[in-house]
């Protein structure tokens, strides 16, 4: 694989936020849908940049999130599975029940898009070996759940605790620590990792939280990184919301990025994007 570049974006609807913080179940449309989507879609169209969109295909039954995802491949973006339902424990679950989420995925993406995905992102990143052997028998090219960077996991670990200390339950799982550790790979299948910068998580979150400045020397550290294949950039539709987008108030409480004016968020997130634009490519493109 030649160096490059590849901007990733996880449509993980506001149900799943709510699980990783022991909230309630949301009430009322998902803003993440209503309004983080078509901004993502916006930012790639400003930069012209072709991205690759990891789908929750549950989702996909609302005829607003199909059309977006219709949008999204027309305009040359790739459209990849991130499983059916989100399930943080799919890595856990018996071979039957994983090949089932994953075709279920495949069969919507296929529906919506008349392609079949080649790539997979799995839920909270937490692969398993029987994980990896589904996808390769079900003819993923490619993975992309693999995260070199140890304090994001410290830091999961850490939420996960405060949680616990409050009363409250994680949906998320602390996985195979080896995925956080540099040069850690699941074997049968390409890996195209998240990139890091210094072993720290370079993330629209981090990005979205940090003053423009250090954000741009972190984009700087991790696209200089020696590695084998694309600096990958991994964003949320949710990096592009903010609290007035209609997040119920403990979740804004719970997800400090929410707190960050849409408008900063974006220049910092265009900033990063902006950064790839001239060699970024979908994941699909680089394997």
């Amino acid at each position: 694989m030649s160096a490059g570049s590849a901007v990733t974006i996880d449509v993980d609807g506001v149900r799943h936020y709510h699980a990783i913080h022991g909230l309630p179940p949301p009430r009322g449309p998902d803003p993440i849908w209503r309004a983080g989507v078509p901004r993502v879609l916006e930012l790639c169209a400003e930069h012209r940049v072709r991205a690759t969109l990891f789908i929750v295909t549950e989702d996909l039954e609302d005829e607003t999130a199909r059309e977006l995802v219709r949008r999204a491949h027309v305009a040359g973006h790739e459209i990849a599975s991130h499983s059916h339902r989100h399930r943080y424990e799919l890595s856990t679950l018996a071979p039957a029940e994983i090949d089932a989420e994953l075709r279920r995925s495949i069969d919507v993406i296929t529906a919506v898009t008349g392609e079949p995905p080649r790539g997979f992102r799995a839920p909270g990143y937490t692969l398993s070996a029987p994980l990896v052997d589904a996808l390769v028998r079900l003819g993923f090219r490619y993975d992309s759940s693999v995260m070199q960077a140890p304090a994001y996991w410290a830091a999961r670990a850490a939420a996960r605790l405060a949680l616990r200390a409050r009363g409250r339950r994680s949906a998320s799982l602390l996985g195979d620590l080896r995925q956080f550790l540099p040069g850690y790979a699941p074997r049968g299948l390409v890996e195209l990792p998240i990139s890091s910068a210094l072993g720290w998580p370079w993330l629209g979150t981090t990005l979205a939280l940090l003053p423009a400045p250090l954000g741009a020397m972190e984009t700087a550290v991790a696209r200089a990184t020696p590695r084998r294949g694309p600096v990958v950039l991994e964003l949320h539709a949710v990096d592009l919301c903010d609290a007035g987008d209609g997040f119920e108030g403990a979740l804004v409480q719970a997800q400090r990025d929410l707190a960050v004016p849409l408008a900063r968020k974006r220049g910092r997130l265009g900033q990063a994007v902006a950064a790839l634009a001239k060699d970024a490519r979908p994941l699909a493109e680089w394997c």
